[in-house]
């Protein structure tokens, strides 16, 4: 579980996962589509796993995520190739 202040630092204790999903709150909405491929990209290189860990990322938006690396520096392609690599099951 990944405490959201803290990229790239995970816990396993529950409560502090619960504040967090707690305090989230959604802004934005200047556009429809979502900045998505950057914090997959982070998701893949930045948290450290657990070597034995199974890894999971769960993807949740109300919109489509830009396809361009104009937004954000990365692409879709170069994300899948990054979670692949890594051994990373995503979920959308």
């Amino acid at each position: 579980m990944l405490a959201r202040n803290q990229a790239g630092r995970l816990t396993e204790d529950i409560g502090e996962f619960q504040r967090e999903v707690d305090e989230l709150e959604p802004s934005g909405g200047i556009n429809v589509s979502e900045n998505a491929l950057p914090a997959l990209g982070a998701a893949a290189r930045r948290i450290q796993y657990r070597s034995e860990s199974q890894r999971v990322v769960i993807l949740v938006s109300d919109a489509a995520f830009h396809n361009t690396i104009f937004f954000g520096g990365i692409s879709y392609g170069a994300v899948i190739s990054l979670l692949l690599r890594q051994n990373i099951t995503l979920h959308i």
